[in-house]
């Protein structure tokens, strides 16, 4: 069943004027129906209408899958979120920012980042009078000219937490222009022409909000890069990870109270925590005295946490802090008592589907009525007291934070974004509905037990079940008590590898095709360096000789035997290699056969020798010496003719008797002293050709060794090979 087949049951509602701040009924229904296919219903409750109108759907997510279907998205499956390549980002950028001159500063366009909602979201550097260099992060409406995107709205509550560590910070570019001015005076160097004049630095008034740069990115980002590279999570990091949201949430709940006097929780727990005595004091102190003021961020999400780099307070791993605190942010203490019933259903309305809090897709909204007067909205919607009112729906503070990071941390744990529907399953220990099924499968159960337990507590489907800020930093402080097996640098070394570049991934090696029996016996006295090719080419045909007999001496070439030189004349007539003594094997040639003559008998391969293999098969051997070659081979050169005789040489007459032309050539001059004349072209060829041949095809080598040897051949009888060109 899809999302539009959804079954309906209509509850007659009597039509009158909506007072003032009420909930119109149609916003009712659009909560229900988006709710029941969160929750994987597959029938809802409607006031009025007698089927759900086709424009509704427009604004209705999930209204084509299945209801009820189980979808798990991990991180590695979702598209790259970043901002599209339109160039009108960068050019708004360039035009409304860099292309301006500012007082005290300058500012230098990197890239977009990202569009988010009315905004969108770019990379800068900002370099001060004094030549020093800031890397900021803008976020700027993308229509000036509307109220979409409030500046002072999106950074309302980050200036709240003013000074805080794990929440993003505010940058006042102005302000910290006029300090380095006023360090520039106090040291001397501030004069006129060192300063950059210009319109004064004014965010809110360019539309804009200035955030400090968070290296790493957001934990979108972390986790696809844990995915790439196939790692897993150790417990230590999981840890360091879970206690900087933690402090954040912290952060949240108790830096703006009177209590902290104006300094971040942060600050006092440092100092706290150094004792643990001390610090469970602390906490117990902060429980009975300091007021949580149940900020609510709607938006707290794993693209929402966002990871930086401050070895000063975070030596060993990445600092984690929560971001982009703004339209979705509200103050319960004060919306408990002046929220109208429509402020209240919007609430209600999912921010991003794979972030949501029970307190908005609860089933108990069903059995809400509208048209509340304020004594009942209080009654069932407000107050800290979770014991009076609704147990879920609507029941918006601390806690809201609370579960929606400990999303943010099974995502991290298990590695899946998002899974749909939300379905609440019984702890395994409690019997208490918590969403924090998945870390109960033995598929997780390799992480810390405790984490696991803390995360499902605060996963719990009722607010009051769920752990307070307090049990919580009671908890790390007890799991640092206990001490981990590896040192702190373990963490330090584990982010570097995650973070370090990587090469190219290589390859993936393609099985090569079967060889050719001849090829692979070529290959074969290649590897072993001890047999010959004819005798391989011989076996690979199926020709393995008499059983039991000594190996045959392999065959070689004439013009690579070892030949004394005395005796290479008096065989004149030798076209062809002479037969082997153990076997009688013919080798045929492309061209007309030749009677074969004897000759000198070739070397034997003695036991334990290193076996001869021809100069074109090595790989890499250029010292090879004439004496291991042949004088035939070592005297052969690439030569060129300078003049070819016209004299026409007749079959019937012998070469003798023929008056061959002469070469005409230049007398050689006296070479001076000091000077070294220059190779001539011909045996620089040849030079190359020697120190190549290693390295060419089998088929090429050959080639070429079978046209040196009838070269030699007919320089022997008396014919140089340039007389047969033409």
């Amino acid at each position: 069943m899809k999302g539009k087949e959804i079954r309906t049951t209509t509850i007659p509602l009597v039509p009158r004027p909506p007072q003032s701040g009420e909930c119109h009924f149609g916003l009712r229904n659009l909560q229900a129906i988006q709710g029941a296919l969160l929750r994987g219903d597959e029938h809802v409750d409607i006031l009025g209408w007698p089927c759900i109108p086709p424009p509704m759907w427009d604004h209705v997510e999930r209204a084509e899958d299945t209801i009820g279907k189980e979808e798990v998205t991990p991180f590695t499956t979702i598209q790259n979120l970043n901002a599209p390549n339109h160039p009108w980002f960068s050019q708004d950028a360039r035009n409304k920012i860099e292309n301006k001159r500012w007082h005290g500063m300058k500012f230098k366009f990197i890239k977009v980042l990202a569009r988010c909602g009315h905004g969108y979201v770019t990379l800068w550097d900002v370099v001060f009078d004094d030549k020093s260099v800031r890397r900021v992060v803008i976020k700027r409406a993308i229509d000036p000219l509307t109220n979409a995107f409030d500046p002072r709205k999106e950074s309302e509550f980050h200036l709240r937490y003013d000074g805080a560590q794990h929440t993003t910070q505010v940058i006042d570019l102005h302000r910290e222009a006029v300090v380095i001015h006023t360090r520039m005076i106090r040291s001397g160097t501030f004069t006129a022409n060192a300063i950059r004049h210009g319109k004064q630095w004014n965010a809110e008034a360019e539309k804009c909000v200035v955030f400090e740069y968070m290296k790493f990115g957001d934990m979108v980002n972390i986790m696809q890069t844990v995915a790439a590279r196939n790692a897993q999570i150790p417990d230590q990091v999981l840890w360091g990870i879970w206690e900087c949201l933690v402090l954040g949430l912290a952060t949240i709940a108790y830096t703006p109270s009177n209590s902290s006097s104006n300094s971040s929780f942060e600050t006092w727990w440092k100092w706290a925590q150094s004792d643990k005595k001390e610090a469970l004091t602390f906490l117990d102190r902060v429980e009975r005295e300091w007021q949580i003021e149940h900020d609510v961020h709607l938006d707290l999400e794993v693209l929402n946490v966002l990871a930086g780099h401050d070895p000063a307070t975070h030596p060993y791993q990445p600092i984690f802090k929560l971001h982009d605190l703004g339209a979705w942010s509200f103050k319960m203490n004060k919306a408990w008592e002046s929220q109208d019933e429509t402020q209240i259903w919007v609430m209600r309305g999912p921010v991003k589907l794979h972030g949501m809090a029970p307190e908005q897709f609860s089933k108990e909204w069903d059995k809400m009525s509208i048209s509340m007067d304020k004594p009942s909205l209080r009654r069932f919607y407000g107050g800290e007291d979770l014991k009076r009112g609704n147990r879920v729906a609507g029941r918006f503070g601390m806690w809201t934070n609370i579960f929606l990071v400990a999303r943010v941390m099974e995502s991290i744990m298990t590695g899946v974004f998002s899974k749909f529907p939300y379905q609440a399953v019984a702890h395994d220990r409690t019997n208490k509905p918590t969403y924090g099924g998945m870390l109960q499968t033995p598929e997780y159960d390799h992480i810390d037990f405790e984490l696991r337990e803390t995360v499902r507590r605060c996963l719990y489907e009722k607010p009051k079940d769920r752990p307070s800020i307090t049990q919580l930093l009671r908890n790390l402080l007890g799991r640092k008590e206990q001490g981990f097996n590896d040192r702190p640098e373990f963490v330090d070394k584990w982010w570097k590898a995650l973070f370090e570049p990587q090469g190219p991934m290589p390859l993936p090696l393609e099985t090569p095709p079967p060889a050719s029996p001849v090829k692979q016996a070529v290959v074969d006295s290649v590897a072993k360096g001890g047999v010959a090719i004819a005798s391989h080419m011989a076996q690979a045909a199926g020709n393995q000789g008499a059983p039991n007999q000594p190996p045959a001496p392999p065959y070689v070439l004439p013009h690579l035997r070892h030949i004394p030189f005395d005796q290479r004349r008096a065989q004149p007539n030798v076209k062809e290699p002479p037969a082997q003594p153990q076997a009688q094997r013919q080798v045929h040639w492309p061209r007309a056969q030749h009677q074969v003559q004897p000759q000198a008998r070739q070397p034997q391969v003695q036991p334990g020798a290193q076996p001869y293999v021809p100069p074109h098969l090595r790989r890499g051997q250029h010292n090879v010496t004439p004496s291991a070659l042949g004088e035939d081979l070592a005297n052969i050169s690439l030569k060129r003719a300078t003049q070819i005789s016209s004299t026409k040489v007749a079959p019937d007459i012998s070469p003798k008797s023929a008056k061959s032309g002469r070469v005409s050539k230049k007398p050689q001059k006296t070479k001076k002293a000091g000077h070294k004349a220059p190779p001539r072209k011909h045996d620089a060829i040849a030079e190359y050709v020697e120190e190549a041949l290693p390295d060419m095809p089998v088929a090429f080598r050959n080639l070429l060794t079978r046209s040196k040897y009838l070269e030699s051949q007919l320089e022997k009888e008396g014919f140089p090979v340039y007389s047969f060109v033409n």
